[in-house]
């Protein structure tokens, strides 16, 4: 968890969209990184829509990139 003051700017206004001036909010806030490991699970990426309706067709696994 890190407190909302210490994210980087660009971070902090690309989620917050503009509503970072508002130190009010932004002292009460917090951001919690996420920092996959293994694979993403996918289900339907780069697949026709008709195929979809069969699981073990629509359905796989994109490794996660390890991040330096």
């Amino acid at each position: 968890m890190i407190e909302a003051e210490e994210v980087r700017k660009d971070v902090l206004h690309a989620l917050m969209r503009g509503m970072e001036k508002d130190t009010e909010k932004v002292a009460s806030m917090c951001v919690i990184e996420i920092v996959p490991k293994g694979d993403f699970v996918t289900y339907g990426v780069g697949i026709p829509l008709m195929t979809m309706r069969e699981p073990e067709k629509a359905s796989g696994r994109a490794p996660v990139a390890e991040l330096n």
